[in-house]
């Protein structure tokens, strides 16, 4: 259990950095000043929102004791509900069309903690 909050915590950290990327990529073209602070900011918000969400789905996978495609599975639904947190805070229904993106994510994070959680530990 503790291992898979441990993985969950960093493999969420997938989250971040897909989020920064694209908030950096679609902020290029602003004018304020402050961009790289902003950017600073939403990656440290971001990191810590994602560390928990990773933790949580991890703490799902580790007590479950889950595979990889069980994972996968846990992972997908931690991403569809990150999508409906992104829809109710933006008070945006087109971000729905973002559930392609926290689809696949969480299908990638919540197989890699399985397979981190599963793999045995050396001595």
């Amino acid at each position: 259990v503790l291992r898979g909050l441990g993985w969950g915590a960093l493999c969420g950290q997938w989250w971040t950095v897909w989020n920064v990327f694209w908030a950096t990529l679609h902020g290029l073209g602003s004018k304020g000043d402050n961009f790289m602070l902003t950017v600073l900011v939403m990656a440290i918000v971001f990191g810590l929102v994602f560390a928990v969400a990773g933790a949580i789905v991890g703490l799902i996978i580790g007590a479950m004791d889950s595979d990889t495609s069980q994972g996968a599975i846990i992972g997908v639904v931690a991403g569809v509900l990150l999508c409906g947190v992104e829809v109710l805070l933006t008070k945006n229904s087109f971000m729905f069309i973002n559930i392609f993106f926290w689809f696949f994510t969480g299908r990638y994070v919540g197989a890699n903690i399985a397979a981190k959680v599963q793999r045995p530990v050396s001595p």
